[in-house]
């Protein structure tokens, strides 16, 4: 099991070579991932983890991030509406205590909010 991610071989860190001409940091690729595998144990034998630097596939991520971005656009929709109602609700609570302080009382009764 060996890494996928090859420099030489990325068309985008090429790309990114040649446009700023230096050598760009494979860490900051939008693609490099890293992952860690731990081999199970062969009789008594624990061999180290082994780090894969992987260039994660293009078309699996663009699938992905299809998925993904309604369901975001969802959530977002959805916090806005609880937003807007809990204003609606601090707004008619404001103007009830509004209403209430304002009132006058013909007996000089005091309305105590505990």
């Amino acid at each position: 099991m060996e890494g996928t991610c090859i420099k030489e071989k990325c068309w985008l860190y090429l790309l990114t070579k040649e446009f700023l001409g230096s050598v760009p940091d494979i860490e900051c690729c939008p693609f490099y991932m890293e992952t860690v595998w731990t081999p199970i144990p062969v009789d008594g034998k624990a061999e180290p983890a082994k780090v894969l630097k992987d260039c994660v596939n293009k078309r699996g991520m663009l699938t992905m991030l299809g998925d993904i971005y309604p369901r975001l656009l969802g959530v977002q929709q959805s916090n806005e509406e609880m937003r807007n109602q809990t204003k609606a609700s601090v707004d008619v609570f404001q103007q009830i205590m509004m209403a209430v302080s304002r009132r006058k009382f013909s007996d000089g009764e005091v309305i105590s909010i505990e």
